[in-house]
């Protein structure tokens, strides 16, 4: 059986093989020749010899007659590019084991006959265990956030190396852990535009496959690092509606001071750029078809206070499969409902819908762990629905949360600040029993002293500058469960 397999094997090769035939155009003999030893025969010991391989003997004819292949092949892959709305991207990846770096290069072509090309090198430890695939993984990955953040919504990947394809459509297994992140990540970003992958055989003379792999190599020499910037997390939802999205945004003007939105249309949608002080910059881009939402940005206050908002509007099932993807991790959603049953045990079921969703994201957070500069975003979740159960709390008790009829919006007007507590206006909540008083004014103080401290900036030149981050998952933990238990502590009362 082993001797079978080997034979099989070479003739399969030398049929492949026999394909390719060489053109000579200044030598010793010129013409087109079937093998390489007629070609070398033929250019060995000529000064100046001219040649070359082909795949088809049209090429070859064509190079005899010194017609530019490569610039009648590029023109007819770029009017192909333009027959429609997708964007042709060619890639490629290299490795050096000298410098221990890996590189990709790609061929981007738009539907407009815009050529765009880009490069990079890396020498992560765990990537160059795979040499030049992580070249060719770090291409793909490239040129899909660029399609994604030039507001495409179909990409062809032409690729030479097919696990490319394989490692994202499922036909292989990937073993390796960079593998994985990059069929995992792949997998989050074909929820936003549509991926088709078509493998090319390399050195065909395909001119745009052959400048993907010059440029990989030259990277590799030239230490350019991918522009890939790093530090900024893509979030995606389907299921929001345009006027749900325009009522988040004018929450989020409300909520946070200083922020701009300039809004511009985008092809399927339309793009939000929103900017807070100090350097918060946070992209989103509505398409109105599957009333889809991705945000591009940093997870700091901005970014965390539009995912909550969001969050209200998913099913509670689907948040962890949602949040998955945003973290790169597999949390599984029957555990984060059952540490959800134990941190809310006279909560649980009886939470109103809304903020039961935005306490699931709150609870999965829990789960969330790592090296960050700045974790309090993942305190947001949690003192959002603080604020949202005592609103409804108030509205349970017909107390208005807004102090005259004309006013816009909500607010917790019915305070007085005593020391370093809260207590309720005389004459407001004067039917409410004295538990619930106290409980009301303990939940509103704690609400104050770190959702304020922790939303908003002071001005950090001034001495008494109470703008707090946390810095580690730990300590966000630690605040999120003690909001837990807050907010549990409401139902334990009813009882």
């Amino acid at each position: 059986m082993f001797v079978c397999y080997n034979i099989r094997y070479y003739e399969v090769r030398y049929c492949i093989m026999a394909k390719k035939i060489y053109a000579v155009r200044k030598g010793h003999k010129t013409g087109i020749f079937d093998t390489w030893d007629e070609c070398k025969a033929a250019i060995d010991g000529f000064s100046g010899a001219e040649f070359k391989s082909f795949g088809n003997i049209n090429d070859a004819e064509a190079y005899l007659k010194n017609e530019d292949v490569a610039q009648k092949n590029t023109g007819a892959i770029i009017n192909a590019a333009t027959t429609g709305d997708t964007v042709i991207a060619y890639i490629d990846g290299s490795y050096d084991d000298k410098t221990k770096r890996y590189a990709f290069g790609c061929v981007i072509v738009t539907p407009s006959e815009e050529v765009f090309k880009e490069s990079g090198c890396g020498d992560d430890l765990e990537a160059i265990a795979i040499h030049n695939v992580a070249g060719e993984l770090q291409g793909a990955l490239y040129v899909t956030k660029w399609a994604i953040k030039n507001s495409y919504q179909s990409l062809e990947i032409r690729h030479d190396y097919e696990g490319v394809a394989k490692w994202v459509t499922g036909d292989w297994t990937p073993k390796n852990k960079i593998v994985k992140l990059y069929a995992d990540e792949m997998e989050e970003l074909k929820k936003l535009l549509t991926i088709k992958f078509t493998k090319v055989a390399a050195h065909t003379n395909d001119p745009l496959n052959e400048e993907a792999d010059k440029l990989a190599k030259e990277a590799l020499t030239s230490g350019k690092k991918s522009k890939t910037q790093k530090g900024e997390t893509w979030f995606t939802a389907e299921g929001i509606p345009t006027q749900e999205l325009k009522t988040i945004l004018a929450l989020i003007l409300e909520e946070i001071e200083n922020v701009k939105i300039d809004e511009s249309e985008i092809p399927y949608g339309k793009q939000y750029e929103l900017t807070a002080p100090p350097k918060e910059k946070i992209v989103l881009c509505h398409y109105s078809e599957k009333n889809r939402v991705r945000i591009q940005g940093k997870p700091q206050r901005l970014f965390s206070a539009l995912v909550t908002y969001i969050t209200e509007l998913v099913d509670v099932e689907k948040i962890p499969e949602l949040f998955n993807g945003f973290f790169k991790v597999d949390i599984n959603k029957e555990n984060v409902q059952t540490e959800f049953e134990t941190c809310l045990p006279n909560a649980n079921g009886k939470l109103p819908d809304k903020i039961n969703k935005v306490l699931h994201q709150a609870v999965y957070n829990l789960n969330i762990t790592g090296d960050f500069f700045d974790a309090t975003f993942l305190t947001e979740p949690a003192l959002r629905a603080l604020e949202g159960h005592l609103k409804y709390i108030f509205a349970d008790n017909n107390i208005p949360l807004k102090e005259q009829p004309t006013d816009k919006y909500d607010r917790f007007y019915m305070f007085d600040k005593v020391g370093n507590k809260y207590q309720l206006k005389n004459g407001i909540g004067d039917t409410l029993e004295a538990g619930l008083k106290v409980y009301i004014c303990k939940c509103y103080s704690f609400f104050v002293s770190n959702r304020h401290r922790l939303s908003h900036w002071d001005d950090p030149t001034i001495l008494g500058d109470t703008t707090v981050l946390i810095n580690s998952p730990n300590d966000a933990h630690e605040l999120i469960r003690k909001t837990l238990s807050l907010v549990d502590e409401y139902y334990k009362m009813l009882k």
